[in-house]
């Protein structure tokens, strides 16, 4: 008797559990998804970094970015990027290509900072092709370093 009580508490824990964290990731891709309608009417640069650093942007996510069909590429906040760096070339944006949707990329150490972070990324196409991949990651798998 016990142990079928305990076992069924367990199921709803995790059952609950797992909705959490999905409805968690689902917000995530639903703002990325915004962000990435909404920064690919604006032109590279200042009017990109306004859509990217929006309040509800830089309080969700570590960092914002988008990256453009021509290599183009805005970050929020800003940080050191290379002069060679082509968001094209990055495996969140091939990823956000290829899909039909927004993704969650696999977790990685971000570089700059070394903190594990998921990317999502979402993609918006134009009558050609793609023109405009958003992009944020998020933690709360580990602290942000100091």
């Amino acid at each position: 008797m016990l142990r079928t009580t305990i076992d069924t508490e367990m199921s709803g824990l995790s059952a609950s559990a797992t909705q959490s964290v999905g409805n968690w990731l689902r917000g995530k891709l639903d703002l990325t998804q915004l962000m990435a309608q909404q920064a690919s009417l604006a032109t590279a640069g200042a009017a990109a970094n306004a859509v990217i650093g929006a309040p509800a942007v830089r309080d969700t996510f570590y960092v914002s970015y988008v990256g453009r069909r021509d290599g183009c590429y805005d970050m929020v906040p800003q940080d050191e990027v290379p002069p060679d760096c082509d968001p094209r070339q990055r495996p969140w944006y091939k990823e956000a290509v290829a899909a039909i949707g927004p993704i969650l990329a696999e977790p990685y150490t971000f570089a700059s900072r070394g903190a594990l972070v998921i990317t999502a990324a979402a993609t918006v196409r134009d009558a050609v092709a793609p023109c405009c991949v958003s992009a944020t990651a998020t933690s709360r798998l580990a602290p942000w370093p100091a």
